[in-house]
């Protein structure tokens, strides 16, 4: 029973997820083998092989067709019928069958026109940062001696002015929620609790009408 609804809870969570993102929210999730559905439900793939190497970065496309063309044009041509997050794992050799084709895969992007064109676009979300006018700063003042300072002065390690909250409100709030997480999971907090007394006793136990020759000395080592 608990199989069955395995399939009907992911696709619940990527629909939520989907409106999320429809709303403006960034996701970021790591998937594995997931149906093809839920492939076409996300718009953007980093797919790594082993060693964390890059094996394609971009859109995925609409049924699929843009990632199933840049593995078609290498060599690897995902039938109609088969689910292309799984080939894929195949075709790198992550799955059980050899991976397709005589070259790395993680070659085989390095030298692409979309890696190329992932750079550029990366290059121009970093100049697009670096162009705006940094918000009002202050030098961190923990540089001790004035060559340190000179230092510090040189590289401009700033920090803002001042967070966004305060951090009575900060500490508030997390302590609220921390209490609302442990008031709705009882059976953890009491277990804990339990567990904590019973080793409590049995610790206390040990120095029980412990004297202090020298045999009582290794009791309470022992105890320890």
């Amino acid at each position: 029973m608990v199989t069955a609804n395995r399939p009907l809870s992911a696709w619940n969570l990527v629909r939520f997820l989907r409106k999320l993102a429809d709303q403006g929210q960034a996701i970021l999730c790591t998937i594995h083998q997931p149906s093809s559905l839920l492939f076409e439900s996300f718009d953007r793939l980093l797919l790594l092989e082993k060693g964390g190497k890059t094996v394609y970065f971009g859109d995925i496309g609409e049924d699929s067709k843009t990632v199933r063309e840049y593995f078609a044009r290498h060599g690897a041509v995902c039938p109609p019928s088969v689910n292309p997050a799984e080939y894929m794992l195949e075709a790198i050799g992550a799955g059980v069958s050899p991976r397709i084709g005589y070259r790395d895969w993680n070659d085989i992007w390095l030298e692409s026109s979309e890696c190329k064109r992932s750079r550029e676009e990366i290059n121009e979300i970093k100049a697009a940062a670096l162009s705006k006018p940094r918000p009002q700063t202050e030098a961190v003042s923990t540089c001790a001696s004035s060559q340190d300072r000179l230092h510090c002065r040189k590289y401009q390690f700033m920090r803002p002015l001042t967070d966004a909250t305060s951090f009575s409100y900060q500490l508030r709030t997390v302590v609220q929620r921390n209490n609302l997480a442990l008031w709705r999971s009882p059976n953890y907090l009491f277990s804990r609790i339990f567990l904590c007394g019973i080793l409590s006793l049995f610790v206390s136990l040990a120095f029980l009408q412990v004297g202090t020759s020298v045999k009582a000395l290794q009791f309470r080592v022992f105890g320890m």
